[in-house]
This record gives structure tokens, C-alpha cells and sequence, in this order.
């Protein structure tokens, strides 16, 4: 029994030493290729979140994707903020617009919350390429980064740190009220579980994991 309870942390730990020495063995061209791969497996699972546990369809991801990116771009570009810097306020910006959003369209089940994701998508997209700020139609130029090691490590932290976080909601009472608002809202309600602060903060949390790093990335 005790060598099958530590196979698989053996396991996922032989295989994440393996991926942390892939920047040396491949060439740039898969390096950036899993770079790719690292975000659309942490926009996965953010969406999770609120789509697997939640059971609250959310169309509305790309929106909150591009707050991040487009604040770790301005802040760089505009204010002349380190990436490190930028990429603390690329979690907290849209960790707190999808907090305020979330307030009303939470509001929303089953189809309605759905459009409504994909109205603030659209809404969105329409601010970007007619504010100034963000470069309109032209976008952001960003500086030139030739350190594809580095960003394929932030992505590889990011990833690992989203998939505890989903691992922990598995497994915890937050995560089970969020399962119960899933299987059904109004019995979770009336068990005593406070289910618009649950899908409020499980919508935030979903954003609190920039995955802006690989907007960045490309400029190498």
C-alpha cells in the first residue's frame, strides 16, 4: 500500500523535473510551441473554475485573457514598469474587473449568463480598438525579449500553481459549495450556502493566474 500511495507524486514529480529541462534539449521553435501549449492548458483550467465546478457556461474568457495582456503591455510600454511589476497588476486588474462584472451577471443563469459573457467579450474588443491607450487598431509594440527560457518558466509556474489551485478546490469546502451550486443552485441556497459570493469569487479566481507572460514572450 505504501509504495501505490507514492507512486504518482513520484511520478508527477520525475515528470515535471523532465519539463523543467526541456528549455535546454529543444529548439526555439518548441520551446515557444510549449510556451503555446502552457497557456491554453491555464486557460483551461481557469475555466474550470467557473464552467467545471461551478457549472456556470462562461464564453467570455478571451475578455478577461486580454485585460491582462493589455495591462502588462500599457504598464510596460506607457509607465515603464519592469515585467515583473506588470505582471503582478496583469493578475489583480482583471481579478477585480471580473469580481465587479461578476456582481451583476452572476445574477444570470444557463443561457442568459452566457450571452451575457459573450456581450462583455464583444464590449470589450470594441474598447480595445477604439481607446488610444491600447493602440487601437495598430496595438502595442512591445520591447524585445530574447530570453524564451524565462517565459517558459513563468508559464510553467503559472501552470502548476492553477492546477493546485484546482486540485485544492477538489478537495475543499469552497470547492464543494461551488459542486452543490452546479448540481443545484436553489437546494445549495437553502442549505445554508451563500451561492453569489461563491460564483463571485470563483469567477474572480478564475483570473487570478495571468497568462499574459506569452503575449510578451513573442516579442523575443
Amino acid at each position: 500500500m505504501s509504495v501505490r500511495r507514492w507512486t504518482t507524486p513520484l511520478a508527477a514529480l520525475a515528470a515535471l523535473a523532465l519539463v523543467a529541462l526541456a528549455p535546454g534539449l529543444l529548439s526555439p521553435f518548441m520551446v515557444q510551441f510549449a510556451i503555446n501549449l502552457f497557456m491554453l492548458a491555464i486557460l483551461a483550467e481557469s475555466w474550470n473554475i467557473i464552467g467545471g465546478f461551478t457549472g456556470y457556461a462562461s464564453f467570455g474568457n478571451v475578455a478577461f485573457f486580454g485585460i491582462g495582456a493589455y495591462t502588462t503591455g500599457i504598464l510596460m510600454t506607457k509607465a515603464g514598469l519592469s515585467l515583473g511589476a506588470a505582471l503582478i497588476a496583469a493578475g489583480l486588474v482583471p481579478t477585480a474587473f471580473a469580481a465587479l462584472i461578476g456582481l451583476p451577471i452572476l445574477r444570470l443563469k444557463g443561457h442568459y449568463f452566457a450571452i451575457a459573457t459573450l456581450g462583455v467579450a464583444e464590449t470589450m474588443r470594441e474598447v480595445v480598438y477604439n481607446v488610444e491607450i491600447t493602440g487601437a487598431g495598430t496595438g502595442l509594440v512591445m520591447p524585445i525579449t530574447r530570453t524564451p527560457a524565462l517565459f517558459y518558466y513563468l508559464m510553467l509556474g503559472i501552470l502548476v500553481a492553477v492546477t493546485l489551485v484546482n486540485v485544492w478546490l477538489a478537495r475543499s469546502r469552497f470547492g464543494y459549495g461551488l459542486v452543490a451550486i452546479r448540481e443545484d443552485e436553489d437546494a445549495a441556497a437553502a442549505m445554508g450556502i451563500d451561492t453569489a459570493r461563491y460564483k463571485t469569487v470563483a469567477f474572480a479566481l478564475r483570473e487570478a493566474s495571468p497568462a499574459s507572460p506569452a503575449v510578451c514572450s513573442r516579442t523575443g
